[in-house]
């Protein structure tokens, strides 16, 4: 058998909360084919995105492999978006509280552009707490330019 499917079978086993996915963890146990399967590389992003079967594994879409996929995009964005305002390829960004990881982040992503000359209007289409988050960061924010209110 493959040793990285073992590890990463035995890892999974060790540290999924997920009941359903624990569940499918455990009837896999034994069944050398169907670890190998499902643990024997990573699910890969392509050109139609994230796709694969449902299940337990490294090799498939669950909210493990999903989350890890949309952690690697942010830190991707977060890393290449700071050399488009330094170049002054951008001067006004329109962040969401509730999708670039809550107030803290937006209020990291507010003052980098503040740093680059960037104006701020804040993305607000959400609930009366979602509106209450981003008009507190707003306030936090020299450059806020305006918030979009629906």
């Amino acid at each position: 058998m493959n040793e990285r499917a073992m590890r990463e079978y035995t890892r999974w086993a060790e540290r999924v909360t997920d009941p359903e996915l624990a569940e499918q963890l455990d009837a896999m146990k034994g069944d050398e084919k169907a670890i190998e399967d499902a643990f024997f590389q990573d699910l890969e992003f392509g050109t139609a995105g994230l796709r694969g079967v449902l299940g337990a594994g490294s090799n498939r879409m669950n909210v493990y492999t999903v989350a890890l996929a949309t952690q690697g995009l942010a830190n991707y964005l977060k890393e290449n978006f700071e050399p488009l305002m330094k170049a002054g390829g951008v001067s006004l960004i329109h962040p969401d509280v509730l999708t670039t990881g809550g107030m803290l982040e937006t209020k990291k992503i507010g003052d980098m552009a503040y740093d680059y000359g960037v104006a701020v209007a804040l993305h607000m289409a959400e609930s009366p707490i979602g509106a209450m988050a981003a008009v507190h960061v707003g306030a936090a924010l020299p450059q806020l330019m305006c918030m979009e209110y629906h």
